[in-house]
């Protein structure tokens, strides 16, 4: 049996593992983390750093924005 949790650390209460010793019974489980902020591989080279910096500096000052419809999208 294969199944996927995205849950938080705070969310890991007794009722949540005691639900996957129910599911999972005595079979070993592999339990993996992962932190989804990619924050740090976005800023990982300066042309895509400098670039982010400045779209947010452009969204700060309400410059070279770029607006859609609803129906559009």
């Amino acid at each position: 049996m294969t199944g996927v949790f995205t849950i938080r650390p705070s969310e890991i209460t007794d009722d949540f593992v005691n639900m996957l010793k129910t599911l999972f019974n005595d079979r070993e489980l592999v339990i993996s983390t992962k932190d989804d902020d990619e924050t740090d591989y976005l800023l990982s080279s300066k042309a895509n750093k400098a670039s982010l910096l400045q779209s947010v500096g452009d969204i700060n000052r309400h410059t070279n924005l770029v607006s859609f419809k609803e129906a559009e999208l």
